[in-house]
């Protein structure tokens, strides 16, 4: 059999799925898929490109690992090359097919599989002469195409900026800004007085600045945070919880820049005296007040036992607390970027001879109860040698440092979670600096999957459900859940996460078969890693009436001898199919009467 060109199917009715069996026949030439793989690489992203290999026949496939969901790519090949994509296996799912350069988006986050060939369907040639791959993150045209959205205080970001930018050349900060514009978004959690901390920067002056987001993306409108060149503290924006603004690096020439730099936000209440179940949330350059506070509401601390042991986990210093919480301040730290974790307690200027003692745990929702019943094993902890006022975890301790008060790293991936327990032995009344350093980056936010929208619309014959999440840590799936009565929920379906994101994704679902007479409820349950989970807020759908005939889906494509068709039917009628081929020959048909 030819390749298929026309399905015709007359006055439908209801969802019916069709399994059209096709003898002897080899379905699907309007794409080249092949067997031989060679060459694999990550998928770009803001924008950039990758090459894949550059000696690459004609006749193979290349593999691309980590795509995200609903973003567009461009893959290009040797001038008239055919190229076909498929997701999640090389002969899965064909997202698009058609003449390099092509153009083609990501249904959902995996693999993704690039076949090249000479010539497309019928012949799908091959040949032994290299040929280049190359595939592009295509983010459109300006700074507003793809807006990265920062996770939380502390998030280092890391900036490569070169060539001549869109021509806003915004002048806020005084100086012409020609350079290649990139804009961030953020949404604080706490309102005071934040700050850019920026931490390195190569290539000469980049102005910041920041505007209300509610105010639109374009270029009017911007504030002047600062023209940096070297490494700082800059600006002074008093922001409020909740709203969202945007964040412009523009630079004053054209040529190639690094910038790294990362939120300072205001810190929250001072820290004395507390429990584990309201251990404070914490971000980089914290200050907290101690006192002679006692131990909070509950002493949870046993001694020389499971939770609270004598003997250094890690290391060949003392225990952990050995005197148990006395006068203890608690803090939660999320991990949001994979890498070292690092951290002082105090510091060596001014000099104390206060004992500042520490143990941590891993923390989930039972970690508190865990650390009570005296199940849970600490993975760092010290009981200061010298009573020096500066301890932590660093495997070279910082300038001024004792071996004695100061922990291996520890290796931590992002959506980690950490509680400690700070005991201030001595019971100084005074102001204690926090300090994170390493590779890792940490967010204050507890459970940060932040769902920017969910959406839903009646179709014919269909409920289509759309959302977007602005960042992602430790998201493993979305579970999407149904109700009649806007009480009782099922689970109908699951959309894989992205795991870890700071870009804004886009995610969708669609509900074949919704209540054809009552209104739908549906609600989303976001599932992290480690089982933890929470709800979106519900929408409702009212259904319509059927109007058109729609095909839902149709698969697999191509095909050998078996093929799928879903379709939704307003009327009872006569079904009647005929499968043409490519030059418009009938290949099979039959009628079928669902009146």
């Amino acid at each position: 059999m030819k390749a298929l060109s026309n399905i015709k199917i007359n006055r439908l009715k209801h969802l019916i799925l069709l399994l059209v069996v096709l003898f002897g026949a080899n379905f699907g030439y309007s794409q080249c898929i092949n067997a031989a793989a060679f060459g694999t690489a990550a998928a770009p992203t803001l924008g950039g490109s990758v090459t894949v290999t550059t000696c690459m026949f004609a006749g193979e496939y290349n593999t691309i690992t980590g795509v995200a969901a609903a973003t567009n790519y461009i893959s290009t090949g040797a001038a008239g090359e055919y190229i076909t994509i498929t997701q999640g296996a090389p002969a899965g799912p064909v997202i698009a097919f058609g003449v390099t350069p092509l153009n083609w988006t990501s249904t959902v986050a995996g693999n993704y599989y690039i076949h090249f060939n000479l010539t497309g369907p019928p012949g799908c040639g091959t040949d032994f002469t290299c040929h280049t791959s190359t595939l592009t993150h295509n983010i459109g045209t300006g700074p507003c195409a793809s807006i990265t959205n920062i996770g939380g205080c502390g998030q280092s970001i890391n900036v490569n900026l070169s060539g001549t930018g869109v021509p806003w050349n915004i002048n806020a900060c005084g100086f012409n800004t020609p350079g290649t514009e990139m804009i961030f978004s953020y949404t604080p959690t706490t309102s005071g007085i934040h700050s850019i901390d920026v931490t390195g920067i190569t290539g000469g002056f980049v102005d910041f600045f920041w505007k209300l987001a509610s105010n639109g993306c374009n270029n009017t409108g911007w504030n002047c945070i600062s023209d940096v060149a070297v490494p700082g503290n800059y600006g002074a924006m008093n922001w409020t919880a909740g709203v969202t603004y945007y964040i412009l690096l523009d630079p004053e020439g054209t040529g190639a820049y690094n910038i790294t730099f990362d939120l300072d936000c205001p810190n929250p209440p001072p820290v004395a005296g507390g429990d584990c179940p309201t251990a404070q949330p914490v971000c980089t350059n914290l200050n907290f007040t101690i006192d002679p506070n006692g131990f909070g509401l509950v002493n949870e601390l046993c001694t020389s036992c499971i939770a609270n042991p004598a003997t250094n986990p890690a290391s060949l210093n003392s225990g952990c607390l050995l005197s148990g919480e006395l006068n203890s301040s608690w803090f939660l730290v999320n991990v949001f970027t994979s890498g070292t974790l690092e951290f002082s307690f105090g510091a060596t200027v001014p000099a104390t001879f206060n004992c500042y003692d520490w143990i941590m745990w891993p923390y989930d929702a039972t970690a508190c109860a865990d650390i009570v019943g005296n199940t849970l094993a600490p993975v760092r902890c010290n009981w200061n040698a010298p009573c020096a006022g500066f301890t932590g975890i660093a495997t070279i301790p910082p300038a001024g440092g004792a071996a004695g008060n100061f922990e291996p790293t520890l290796n931590v991936v992002a959506g980690d979670q950490f509680v400690i327990c700070f005991s201030n032995f001595s019971s100084a009344l005074t102001t204690v600096p926090l300090n994170f350093f390493g590779t890792a980056s940490i967010i204050c936010a507890p459970l940060p999957v932040e769902i920017l929208s969910f959406e839903g619309k009646a179709k014919n014959g269909y409920n289509e459900l759309k959302w977007a999440t602005g960042s992602e840590i430790n998201n493993s799936h979305f579970e999407i859940e149904r109700s009649a009565n806007g009480k009782d929920y099922e689970k109908i379906g699951l959309v894989e996460g992205a795991g870890n994101s700071v870009e804004v994704l886009d995610y969708s679902f669609n509900d074949l078969s919704p209540s054809a007479i009552k209104t739908s409820y549906y609600r989303l349950k976001q599932v992290n890693f480690n089982g933890e989970h929470s709800y979106s807020d519900v929408i409702v759908i009212v259904p319509e009436e059927m109007k058109e005939f729609t095909v839902v889906s149709s698969y697999p494509n191509p095909a050998n001898n078996q093929f799928n068709i879903q379709l939704l039917m307003p009327h009872d009628d006569l079904l009647d199919i005929e499968i043409r081929d490519i030059y418009g020959k009938i290949v099979q048909s039959f009628s079928k009467d669902y009146s």
